[in-house]
């Protein structure tokens, strides 16, 4: 898919799937890496961690991150890892999620996640659901659903506003078929196929500055998650020039969250406050 394409599709469907980024032996060593930040206890986000953080002066990514958006791509701490989780369920994950009246639902918005998947979820379980063009909408039932068809080396991008949930089951014998993922456990177990290794994602939030970021930025600092990592990170000036020199600019948030009582904030999502005219 040509940088035209990419572009195109992610803007009108809200979701893009970039194919054959990195190799079959980049997807395996990352892999690795991932197993090893688990075992070594490191608390940080992806910048912080020196076995992961060269995603983030990737130039392949970067050009990806380029031609999302107008304008140069911002990262800001917003980047961790899942390993065998579990979670799933329809959702957004963009701070206006359930108002339609809030601020995220002015024009067009700029926040968008890149998902590496380190795993087949093309013919097996565990993926990534989507609903198509549901970025358009604050309803989470909007859009045809659909099972992302991840192959390790592919990177999936998606709007923040895009209703999304992980942990994707297919079944196996109509594989095409997507129920919503409240239902799973009315299913019995042996009709959904399995996962293909264990389930490792690689995820990092990507912005343009301006009203979206300022606004997410805010309702990250009432999330424990989003400041327990900005507090465990402490980045490399080396890898920060790199980053920058290949055009993503990076916002380093760890001073401004220091002295945060994590206790004292959101575990769940909650509204944020914001002006009206």
């Amino acid at each position: 898919m040509i940088k035209e394409e990419i572009a195109k599709e992610f803007k009108e469907h809200g979701w893009v799937l970039v194919k054959g980024v990195f190799s079959k032996d980049e997807i395996e060593e990352l892999r690795g890496k991932v197993e090893a930040t688990r075992a070594n206890g490191h608390l940080g986000d992806v910048l912080s961690n020196s076995l992961l953080n060269k995603l983030l002066y990737d130039v392949r990514l970067i050009d990806i991150f380029k031609n999302m958006l107008p304008g140069q791509p911002v990262y800001f701490g917003d980047g961790n890892f899942l390993l065998d989780n579990k979670d799933y369920g329809f959702h957004k994950d963009n701070p206006d999620r359930n108002d339609p009246n809030g601020p995220d639902w002015e024009g067009d918005y700029n926040i968008f996640r890149a998902g590496i998947y380190l795993q087949n979820h093309a013919k097996y379980s565990g993926g990534v659901l989507l609903r198509d063009k549901s970025f358009k909408s604050i309803s989470t039932r909007v859009g045809k659903s659909f099972n992302v068809p991840i192959e390790p080396g592919d990177v999936a991008v998606w709007n923040l506003r895009t209703t999304h949930s992980g942990n994707a089951k297919l079944f196996k014998l109509f594989p095409g078929i997507i129920i919503n993922p409240k239902y799973y456990g009315l299913i019995p177990k042996f009709l959904f196929k399995s996962q293909n290794k264990k389930r490792i994602g690689i995820f990092l939030t990507i912005a343009r500055e301006g009203k979206n970021l300022d606004r997410y930025l805010q309702y990250l600092k009432s999330r424990q998650y989003a400041v327990a990592y900005w507090q465990n990170s402490v980045y490399n000036p080396e890898i920060i020039a790199k980053a920058e020199q290949n055009g993503l600019k990076i916002l380093d948030m760890h001073e401004e969250v220091k002295n945060i009582d994590v206790k004292t904030l959101n575990y769940q999502h909650k509204d944020i406050p914001y002006q009206t005219v």
